[in-house]
């Protein structure tokens, strides 16, 4: 009964030892082939060949340096995930516990990512609109309008004209005129009064 369940673990782990070569060759080419293609230039086929979808004719734009970067390292991660879980696998055929775990550490986490951001739902029903590929082209996008400027909700103040000099010389002496006859009329009248008050003493 023992011999049996060893000779089937035995088996198991030979059979890993294999999957786990074959992983990791595939995920070294990959790698090479990214950073390969990004140094002569072929942009657009380093990404149509890590994406697998997609029309090449779509990918062929100006990338920036930045992405071009970011995809650099992308290759070099997948190159490193497959000499790490290629070395392994020869532990691994011998049943070294520390390998089975290291080549599962990192090949799962390679492959938790990818079935993450590029397995996804949401990676397969992103789809790009025309004006966002014509503007990321360089190109303008001849059959959408642009879009019409956004008012603000916030009312503007009408700003106050200054009056020149003359003007407000003159408002102040209109001003004053009007309140000069009731002036006045309030002297006369207490002029009046007084000078019958002293008639009367």
């Amino acid at each position: 009964m023992n011999d049996t369940a060893t000779s089937r673990s035995h088996g198991l782990l030979k059979l890993s030892a294999v999957l786990w070569v074959v992983w990791g060759l595939v995920h070294v080419f990959a790698g090479v082939i990214t950073l390969v293609k990004i140094s002569a230039g072929e942009d657009a086929k380093a990404i149509h060949g890590i994406t697998s979808r997609g029309d090449l004719a779509t990918l062929q734009i100006d990338y920036p340096p930045a992405a071009m970067a970011i995809l650099s390292q992308h290759g070099f991660n997948l190159a490193w995930f497959g000499v790490v879980t290629f070395l392994c696998a020869f532990w691994v055929w011998r049943g070294q516990r520390l390998a089975v775990y290291l080549a599962a550490l990192v090949g799962g986490l390679a492959a938790l990512g990818y079935f993450l951001y590029r397995q996804s739902p949401t990676a397969n029903g992103r789809s790009v609109s025309p004006t966002t590929r014509s503007a990321s082209a360089g190109m303008p996008n001849s059959g959408a309008s642009p879009p019409p400027p956004a008012r603000s909700a916030v009312p503007q103040r009408k700003e106050k004209t200054a009056l020149p000099l003359s003007a407000r010389r003159r408002r102040r002496s209109v001003g004053v005129g009007c309140m000069r006859p009731l002036y006045v009329s309030k002297v006369r009248a207490a002029g009046a009064e007084l000078y019958i008050s002293k008639a009367g003493q």
